[in-house]
């Protein structure tokens, strides 16, 4: 398939692009690369309209908040170029922009592999990797601001990460810019604000923008959890994430503690320094609902995640894997990773349903049988198994076999004695006694004798 777009550099003022192998698809349209540079590709949009063109031709004709190729590394998928489905420019379909792809020396990954980094990604993945990458984010979202645009549909699912930590966001064409709107937006990174409010016809704030980073910083440096996801002990039904949104419910709120608490296994927000903490409340409590300007700008992220990563990070003695701040006393994530360990060391030791195989000789068929007997088997810290009151309430299996064993040993008994009262020494010559009284081989042993 070919398509084309403007191109001032050529005499016709056109280029036509091929189209290679298909990258990816989606609700909006699928992406393809082209087939003469590998370093650019195409997006053709299932339903193009005039508006959409319009907001691409806007953008591709802008200079880019920060600088689209950096060494190789794409930052942003920013639109270059419109493209048509003929030559005379009149059919808009879509728009050419940079590749972002993964290289040997560039390995781009979604961010939200990066969430539970614990148990997923071991390795060079800790906290000083994901605090270098929400730095960077950090530094991308200010870039933008301050060229004047809003990224709107701020989520996992548009930013990629390096293997260095730098970050990409692609779909950046459902960027808000000038009077086009950004008209969508995922439940879990939307400000309060906007709860509830039409997309489409909404126009967004860098505020939003700023709840949205927070939020993702939040996940990347607190294993993966949502700020507003905890254990709920309120008296009503527990509400949806949107709606604990909307009423500030943060789960390290001291003021809602009384209905909701962070998760057992997530981190502690103590393990992070003062003013990583009070940033996080300045953007997730009460406050913020009704004041969407304290919330921290992405400048102010910068300087804190980067005076984090480069002054108050400790690599523990026991693991080099294990990066923690430096206001704490231990390593934390030694203890994380003990306590997982006797968990799964509790969970292997549990004691299984106990299977009796039946007595048919040809039968493979067996069956669990549980009895009072393995309900009071428990297992000690340690991992050792006891039995408590084993002796009092013994299974009924036993005694029925020693009763069978019994009563097959005296019918086995009688039969010996019988058989050994009525038959003659040689069965052979018994066979010809019984038959014919004549026929005799070997003298049989007479009564009395």
């Amino acid at each position: 398939m070919k398509v084309y777009a403007r191109n001032q550099r050529n005499k016709s003022g056109i280029s036509v692009i091929t189209l290679g192998t298909e990258i990816s698809s989606g609700g909006e349209g699928k992406v393809y690369y082209t087939k003469s540079r590998k370093k650019y590709c195409v997006k053709i949009y299932h339903n193009p309209t005039t508006g959409l063109e319009r907001k691409i031709t806007l953008m591709s004709q802008m200079k880019p908040p920060v600088d689209i190729n950096v060494g190789g590394f794409v930052p942003l998928a920013w639109p270059i170029s419109p493209v048509y489905s003929d030559h005379r420019l009149i059919n808009f379909i879509g728009f050419v922009m940079p590749t972002i792809i993964s290289t040997t020396k560039h390995r781009m990954i979604p961010l939200r592999e990066f969430f539970h980094f614990q148990d997923k990604r071991p390795g060079r993945v800790n906290i000083s990797f994901l605090s270098k990458a929400s730095a960077y984010l950090a530094w991308l979202i200010d870039s933008l601001h301050k060229s004047g645009i809003v990224v709107g549909d701020l989520n996992d699912a548009n930013i990629l990460v390096s293997a260095d930590s730098r970050c990409a966001i692609i779909d950046c064409d459902s960027f808000q810019v000038d009077n086009f709107l950004c008209e969508v937006g995922r439940p879990e990174y939307l400000a309060p604000e906007f709860i509830g409010k039409n997309l489409r016809f909404t126009k967004r704030t860098v505020e939003s923008d700023r709840f949205a980073l927070a939020v993702m910083i939040y996940r990347l440096l607190n294993d993966g959890f949502h700020p507003y996801n905890g254990v709920w002990h309120g008296s009503e039904t527990q509400p949806s994430i949107t709606e604990k949104i909307k009423r500030g419910l943060f789960v390290h709120d001291p003021r809602v503690q009384n209905m909701i608490a962070p998760p057992p296994m997530a981190p502690p927000i103590s393990n992070l320094p003062d003013e990583i903490v009070r940033m996080f409340f300045k953007a997730f409590t009460r406050e913020a609902v009704s004041q969407p300007d304290i919330r921290p700008t992405a400048k102010q992220w910068l300087i804190a995640l980067k005076r984090f990563h480069d002054q108050g990070l400790v690599v523990c003695r026991n693991n080099n894997n294990h990066v923690y701040s430096n206001h704490l006393s231990k390593c934390p994530w030694c203890k994380t990773s003990m306590v997982k360990r006797k968990r799964t060391s509790l969970k292997n030791n549990k004691p299984k349903d106990q299977k009796i195989k039946s007595f048919t000789k040809n039968s493979a068929k067996s069956f669990t049988k549980k009895t009072a007997y393995f309900k009071n088997i428990s297992i000690s810290p340690a991992g050792a198994m006891s039995n408590q009151g084993a002796g009092q309430n013994k299974p009924d299996f036993f005694l029925l076999a020693l009763v069978l064993i019994f009563i097959m040993g005296i019918f086995g008994l009688i039969g010996i004695f019988i058989t050994k009262k009525d038959t003659p020494y040689n069965t052979k010559a018994a066979y010809y006694h019984e038959k014919t009284e004549k026929k005799i081989m070997v003298p049989l042993r007479e009564k009395g004798s």
